[in-house]
């Protein structure tokens, strides 16, 4: 099997880690207590599958000599700025013009986000392998992530007929927005229901082929962004027209609207890592139910979630809150409403006395 290729979308806030995610420094640059940030835990997953070699990392404008810092194994034309924020249909294209000229259209290019965990790497890997196969057919593949709880915030595949039973390949019947918690339930229940994680597959002109079919208002822009690898400016003209891409998803763009999609079913251990109480799947509690990251005291503190980059958090007769403290900030909520983050973050970017925290 020759070798995919894996583009990282690395371009995302994570503003609902605010105030420990910030314009400077996002989620995928965090490491939530462990070795290494996530961008590097992503690059190192799809190690033995995909080489350095054959990665492209896309992310905005301003975090690029961050993201360089933080995989040397990359050269400076595998990490590209995007200089406005386009969604992940445009940011995908661009990725297949650049893996097309830089090793095949054939190539097969895996597409996942830097932000996200996985606890079975092996189960992982595997799943690419079937998936690279799959994709390297003419397939458009998305992994299916197997469901652990009645999940409200992601969108979900609904699994058709087999395609390949003993492989986990599976026409998709339909994708579904974001469901209630009634119909999230409802969905663990049935079985043939996955979360749609955003990781998928295909050969760069297939994807190409869908995107020139279901959005050909981006296929100029591509095509000067081609001529440009081949002999012109690549930086000064991604300038230039990314500001002219529409900013729409590569769900609603494409996956939505074209046939032949397959799923394949994926116990990987994942998760998008989407806002601070996800800490509690990740690490393990104190004997209090409390999850703790960095210098704390606390007494008759019981289930919250702490996290303090230096100096100290105290607590004294508080339950089920999320207290954060990251240098000039601190937030205090109650876990239930950490999904409400962005409702907050909204009220900051209104008074410009308040930017400099973002």
């Amino acid at each position: 099997m020759r070798q995919p290729a894996c583009l990282m979308m690395a371009g995302g806030r994570g503003e609902r880690f605010w105030p420990a995610s910030r314009s400077h420094r996002p989620k995928q640059l965090l490491r939530f207590g462990m070795k290494d940030p996530l961008v590097v835990q992503t690059l190192r997953r799809i190690g033995p599958l995909v080489s350095p070699a054959r990665t492209l990392v896309i992310t905005s404008a301003p975090l690029v000599e961050s993201i360089a810092a933080c995989l040397p194994e990359l050269k400076p034309e595998q990490i590209l700025g995007e200089p406005v924020g386009r969604n992940t249909a445009p940011c995908i294209g661009v990725a297949a013009v650049w893996m097309a000229q830089h090793f095949s259209p054939d190539c097969v290019m895996i597409v996942l986000s830097a932000d996200h965990y996985v606890a079975r790497r092996d189960a992982f890997l595997d799943a690419l392998r079937t998936g690279t196969e799959a994709a390297a057919q003419g397939h458009l593949v998305t992994l299916g992530l197997n469901p652990t709880r009645a999940e409200t915030g992601y969108g979900y595949v609904e699994l058709g007929r087999p395609l390949d039973e003993e492989a986990g390949l599976y026409r998709v019947a339909r994708f579904l927005e974001k469901p209630d918690a009634i119909t999230a339930q409802k969905f663990l229940a049935a079985g043939k229901y996955l979360w749609n994680g955003g990781i998928f597959l295909w050969t760069c002109a297939r994807i190409l082929e869908e995107m020139e079919r279901h959005l050909p208002s981006i296929m100029p822009l591509l095509k000067e962004y081609q001529e440009a690898l081949k002999g012109g400016r690549p930086g000064q003209v991604l300038e230039r027209i990314y500001p002219q891409f529409p900013d729409i998803s590569i769900d609603y763009a494409v996956m939505e609207k074209a046939e032949d999609i397959v799923t394949l079913k994926a116990n990987i251990g994942w998760d998008d890592l989407g806002n601070w109480t996800v800490l509690e799947r990740l690490r393990q509690p104190d004997s209090e139910g409390n999850v703790v990251l960095g210098p704390f005291v606390g007494e008759d503190t019981r289930g919250c979630i702490i996290s303090a980059d230096a100096g100290l958090v105290a607590t004294l007769g508080v339950k089920n809150l999320v207290v954060v403290k990251d240098g000039d900030v601190v937030l205090v909520m109650p876990k239930d409403r950490a999904a409400e983050l962005k409702q907050l973050i909204g009220r900051l970017k209104e008074e410009p006395s308040w930017e400099k925290f973002l």
